[in-house]
């Protein structure tokens, strides 16, 4: 998430006023966050389902859901920022 707002921040700043490189930037701030997002959501649901599980001992791994797929997207949203 830090990155994603750091990234917008950065490239706000980066405007040239031309329409055609402005809406370009606007699009990659859009992606940007949107990745963002989505990756703290599913952080939060790990930590969330761990959390509400972690008294029922290792029988329930249901947080296991968001933890598997989490390094992937994490991946993937670096590679593309």
């Amino acid at each position: 998430m830090v990155i994603a707002v750091a990234l917008s921040i950065i490239l706000h700043g980066k405007r040239t006023g031309c329409a055609g490189s402005d809406s370009l930037i606007t699009r990659f701030i859009i992606v940007t966050l949107h990745q963002g997002i989505v990756t703290a959501i599913l952080q939060f649901l790990q930590f969330a389902t761990y959390v509400g599980t972690f008294h029922s001992g290792s029988s329930k791994l249901i947080w296991a859901l968001f933890y598997f797929p989490a390094s992937k997207i994490i991946t993937n949203s670096l590679l593309t920022t």
